[in-house]
């Protein structure tokens, strides 16, 4: 696994009321979506996302436009542009685009084509 930033591994999180999905066949175009919780994407959404929560992108999500999240767990595809506090791309997952992260970890099988900036630390 390769690593960009230093991270702690959480143990594996369990859906919460707050979460919010998109189930797969499900496809969402010209969207802007803002809400505060997770969201777990296992479809196509096109657009924006912002939340104060995590995004967690399944091996059948795909995003084209722009994620704004604390944290972004990546085994499908994201296409656009991301800006959060820790990007980690999956085994599978695909990122192509600008990340901007503090912190950033592409797993074994993962794959990265774009450009990255380092979030400044205030």
């Amino acid at each position: 696994m390769k690593m960009f930033g230093i991270f702690k591994r959480k143990k594996k999180r369990e859906d919460s009321p707050e979460d919010t999905r998109i189930s797969a066949g499900g496809s969402i175009r010209g969207g802007e979506l803002t809400l505060e919780g997770n969201l777990h994407i296992e479809g196509y959404y096109e657009g924006s996302i912002s939340t104060t929560g995590e995004v967690l992108v399944g091996r059948n999500g795909r995003v084209e436009g722009s994620v704004t999240s604390k944290r972004i767990t990546l085994s499908g595809i994201i296409e656009g542009e991301v800006d959060c506090d820790m990007l980690e791309v999956m085994d599978g997952g695909t990122m192509i685009g600008r990340i901007t992260a503090g912190n950033f970890i592409i797993g074994d099988g993962g794959i990265f084509e774009g450009n990255i900036r380092k979030r400044d630390s205030a």
